[in-house]
């Protein structure tokens, strides 16, 4: 039987995480079809609330059901935020804790390179509104998800704020995975499990998601991601400009089913959604290349 997380603090290795619940009512697209992005069916209840403006302290218990949909736009705020605010409302405490959130990003950005200096002015938009849109992708009933290569903690983090019950956040170098340590203790994130190793060393650990962003190419992403996936399990993996090239490469030595959607938050960004992947034999590449 796993071990059951006794407390707030995040855990050092696998295992599964206090049971917790989405909450009532919750309800989201789920995905995209065709490449083609679908209107969402959130509904946003009175006293939620926008995560439109910038950051900067603590908010609702992990997976309380705290995402809500509703229309709404900061002044002279993007188009691409504003779509995303029409399917993205939280709870007030939810909103705090991602304030706080960024704010102990920015903080630690002065002590180590967390995120690319450049982005800190802009870092609601550029790195938590970028990372909390996969939530729209994930599956309802998806429980564990997996970050590989999460770095600041973009999107695992995010996502386990929003209210992914079991997150698991993959960072090796040592810094990183301390700052994801006290940053899930500071924020209460129960639901969060830091592993401060490479991927491949982390063993016998399937999850209903897995996502990894700004770290590889696709084709040299995949070998990392596979071995996390279980039938019926799905990759959300953030690309940019150059992500159609990656399929194409990606595909000469693995099968798999892929939707896309653009970017809410990125023009030139696109949310991959793969299932069904699998590692092509040198036979079947050479079948793929008939």
């Amino acid at each position: 039987m796993a071990e059951q997380n006794p407390g707030p603090s995040p855990r050092r290795t696998p295992g599964s995480i206090e049971p917790t619940s989405r909450g009532p009512g919750l309800r989201r697209d789920d995905g995209c079809e065709g490449g083609e992005k679908k209107e969402s069916s959130l509904r946003g209840p009175e006293g939620a609330e926008a995560i439109h403006h910038p950051p900067f302290p603590h908010a609702a218990k992990p997976g309380d059901g705290s995402l809500r949909s509703a229309r709404g736009d900061e002044e002279g705020g993007h188009e691409a935020r504003k779509e995303l605010l029409s399917g993205l409302w939280v709870s007030h405490e939810t909103k705090a804790r991602l304030k706080r959130y960024a704010a102990l990003v920015a903080a630690g950005n002065e002590r180590m390179n967390l995120v690319s200096a450049s982005t800190v002015p802009h870092l609601w938009e550029r790195h938590i509104l970028d990372s909390a849109q996969l939530f729209l992708h994930v599956p309802p009933a998806a429980r564990v998800l997996v970050d590989i290569g999460s770095g600041a903690g973009f999107p695992g983090v995010v996502l386990a704020i929003l209210g992914v019950p079991e997150v698991h956040v993959v960072e090796s170098t040592v810094k990183k995975a301390r700052f994801l340590e006290e940053t899930a203790t500071e924020l209460g994130l129960s639901n969060v499990t830091v592993h401060p190793v490479r991927a491949e060393a982390v063993r016998g650990l399937k999850a209903d998601v897995v996502t990894a962003r700004a770290m590889a190419p696709l084709v040299e992403l995949l070998p990392f991601v596979a071995p996390f996936l279980k039938p019926g399990s799905v990759a959300l993996l953030p690309k940019g400009r150059q992500a159609k090239e990656e399929l194409a490469a990606a595909g000469a030595f693995w099968s798999f089913t892929c939707d896309s959607t653009p970017s809410l938050t990125d023009p030139s960004g696109t949310i991959l959604k793969i299932v069904r992947l699998t590692y092509r034999t040198p036979a079947h590449r050479r079948s793929h290349r008939r």
